[in-house]
């Protein structure tokens, strides 16, 4: 038996318990029935499944009209991409954006901290806006001054602060123009529902650590959550190089040991491993530079 919902969609919810899915018409019906499971065998502890579908139900009642014009390749496909890397579509680690009849994800600075500290590839990241009241100074690769003064004002730049597994930290500054530039390059910058719109600093953050992440040496696991965010930029219709937005401060030769995934040592590889050097690695970035 089903029941209609206040907007006349079907959401064909059995009475018994409401476990399963009679008939599937809207995306909303969808993620209570075939789709819960496909999620849950991603996510990598699958005990996470009631925490992540009440996360995605959450921002999907945000604006419900939106999400059902999406098409529902596009709005699972955001799901899954989230719950392979352990992500709670939350709002806070990982945005969920209707565009057009498109769903995009775009994962938030904090989202990926979690997947790169997880992963041991750091054991702290710390990231800030300076702004135009703020004190701060920056020497050496270092940040040696950061004073903030209320009422800040405009932001300036930003700043990210990686402590390494062997207690080392690293630093990536960037500044306001090369903030601007990678905006100017996110697909649907100019909505009022944007991320960058309406949570500029914390963009400016995710960018900063992203360039930040590019003279670590990042499993591939890790790898592949940044990487699953690029989708969301649009370089050739601003006549722009993808990989000018994120080039990295640090020489290759100072890249840190590589961190092996944790998918990795856990399965034996069935055939030999290649560990490459930093110094093949950048022979390979000059030949083919990546997008971020």
């Amino acid at each position: 038996m089903s029941e209609e919902n206040k907007d006349g969609d079907v959401t064909a919810l059995a009475k018994a318990g409401a476990t399963s899915v009679v008939s599937e018409k809207t995306n909303w019906a969808r993620m209570h029935g075939s789709w819960k499971e496909r999620i849950e065998r991603m996510l990598p502890d699958q005990k996470m499944i009631d925490q992540f579908m009440y996360c995605a139900e959450a921002q999907y009642g945000k604006d419900k009209a939106a999400y059902e014009k999406c098409t529902p390749v596009s709005l699972l496909s955001c799901m899954l991409t989230c719950a392979k890397y352990g992500i709670l579509p939350d709002g806070r680690n990982a945005y969920l954006i209707p565009y057009g009849n498109e769903c995009t994800l775009q994962f938030d600075y904090k989202g990926l901290i979690h997947v790169v500290i997880r992963d041991g590839v750091a054991k702290q990241v710390y990231a800030d806006v300076v702004c135009e009241n703020d004190k701060f100074s920056f020497r050496n690769r270092k940040v040696e001054l950061h004073e903030i003064s209320f009422p800040r004002g405009e932001v300036m730049g930003a700043y990210c602060a990686i402590t390494l597994p062997d207690g080392s930290v690293q630093y990536e500054v960037m500044e306001r123009d090369e903030l601007d530039t990678v905006k100017s390059c996110s697909r649907g910058s100019s909505s009022p529902s944007s991320p960058w719109n309406k949570f500029f600093r914390e963009m400016c953050k995710k960018t900063v650590f992203r360039r930040a992440t590019k003279w670590l040496k990042l499993s591939p696991d890790v790898m592949d959550a940044i990487g699953a965010d690029d989708a969301n930029f649009d370089f050739e219709s601003r006549g722009r190089k993808p990989q000018t937005l994120f080039p990295s401060s640090v020489p290759a030769a100072e890249l840190p040991a590589p961190v092996p995934s944790k998918r990795e040592a856990q399965t034996p590889a069935a055939e030999p491993v290649v560990v490459e050097t930093a110094g093949n690695t950048a022979e390979k970035a000059k030949a083919k530079p990546l997008p971020f």
